[in-house]
């Protein structure tokens, strides 16, 4: 027993002291066709694909796509428009289908509509309507995994929601909805990822109205069909709402957001910001600075692929821009480089931008810690010494004679 105690023990040192992936520098890719916030994309084998948005003007329902190269993203292209205008929905793929739940359309009307499509290198195929979502719903976060679709908060016109609902998916579309443990808050504008079995979101705009921006984090067991208990874990450095965040390599990466000042009448600040953690059953680690994004944003659209993270679009103050970047995630053990390309915004004009590009110099944090492997290494060698000098003196013990 006391040895599989310390094996215990050893595996959660080890995991305590394991160096997260970090990010490499952010560079700049193929710019998406037109400046776009709020819409949503998501990745299936090498190609990413992206729906509605904002353009600056308009609710759009233009839909591209472009495929991954190791130099980024590649050519867009436009494929089949996505059946109504839609901005803030959440889309999600799943096995040659792309699902799309919700959103908000013109005149600022809430959708409960769901739609479905297949895809291929040669973009989207036809939308149907598919399953219609249990209430009219915008800026909930919808993830897919294990053949079931999962979708946590979001926000009518009047109010926000901690309603979860889960739904099976298939080529005939998404099945029906079906209510599971509800989010400890009512919240919209959080960012959820999924890592093997669990589903950790992020930040937010919670309560009744718009004054309560969150840092706070939560994460759960995925269950056959729904989530289990919702427990709460480390809280995100910056209270905000707005930020994408991503998964990769057994860790989550967040980048960007925005907050409203309530001290100073409402002043928004957005953020470049960008932070790291590990994940795992017990929650989400220590979260940790690396590369800033190239400007400050909120509403952009980001997802992992390849051992690299992409973020599309994103709006700061009344600019939307069409900017794609990447950014590689890096192995703790290997050195980084400290140049990132930075994007700059200086011309403004109906909710255009034009970018320029420069060079700068950004610190990495420390890429792994020799030290502390030693550190652990002592620690591992000396339990075990621990372990083998005690089965040694019950052996060695004279047993008590009657």
């Amino acid at each position: 027993m006391f040895s599989f105690l310390a094996f215990v023990f050893i595996l959660q040192i080890a995991h305590a002291g394991a160096t997260p992936w970090s990010l490499g520098a952010w560079a700049n890719t193929t710019s998406y066709p037109t400046n776009v916030s709020s819409q949503s994309c998501s990745i299936s084998d090498s190609y990413i694909y992206c729906v509605g948005g904002f353009n600056g003007t308009a609710i759009t329902r233009a839909t591209y796509f472009a495929q991954i190269t190791p130099s980024g993203i590649g050519n867009w292209t436009q494929t089949t428009p996505y059946p109504i205008y839609v901005a803030d929905g959440s889309c999600t793929t799943y096995q040659n289908h792309i699902y799309c739940v919700g959103g908000a359309s013109v005149d600022d009307t809430v959708l409960d509509a769901s739609f479905f499509a297949p895809i291929s290198a040669s973009g989207i195929g036809n939308w149907t309507r598919t399953s219609v979502y249990p209430i009219q719903v915008a800026k909930q976060s919808c993830i897919a995994y294990g053949g079931n679709i999962y979708c946590i908060g979001g926000s009518n016109s009047y109010s926000y929601s901690s309603a979860v609902y889960v739904a099976g998916l298939n080529s005939s579309g998404i099945s029906r909805w079906s209510a599971t443990v509800p989010y400890p808050i009512n919240i919209n504008s959080e960012s959820c990822v999924v890592n093997d079995t669990y589903l950790y979101c992020v930040g937010g705009i919670g309560g009744s109205d718009s004054s309560f921006y969150t840092a706070s984090s939560y994460y759960t067991r995925l269950t056959g069909f729904g989530v289990s208990q919702w427990f709460s874990t480390t809280q995100y450095p910056n209270i905000t709402s707005g930020q994408s965040c991503a998964a990769s390599n057994g860790n989550i990466y967040c980048t960007g957001g925005y907050r409203a000042n309530l001290a100073a009448n409402y002043t928004a600040t957005y953020t470049p910001t960008t932070y790291y953690a590990s994940l795992s059953p017990s929650g989400i680690g220590s979260w940790m600075p690396t590369t800033n994004y190239p400007y400050p944003f909120d509403t952009a659209s980001c997802n992992s692929y390849n051992d690299n993270i992409y973020c599309v679009g994103g709006a700061y103050y009344n600019i939307i821009t069409n900017i794609s970047s990447t950014a590689p995630v890096m192995n703790p053990n290997l050195p980084t480089s400290t140049t990132a390309t930075a994007t700059t915004i200086t011309q403004v004009s109906n909710g255009n931008s034009t970018p320029t590009t420069t060079v700068a110099v950004q610190q990495q944090p420390t890429q792994g810690n020799g030290l502390a492997y030693l550190i652990i290494l002592f620690l591992v060698i000396l339990i075990l010494l621990m372990v083998l000098a005690l089965l040694l003196f019950n052996r060695s013990r004279p047993k008590n004679k009657r």
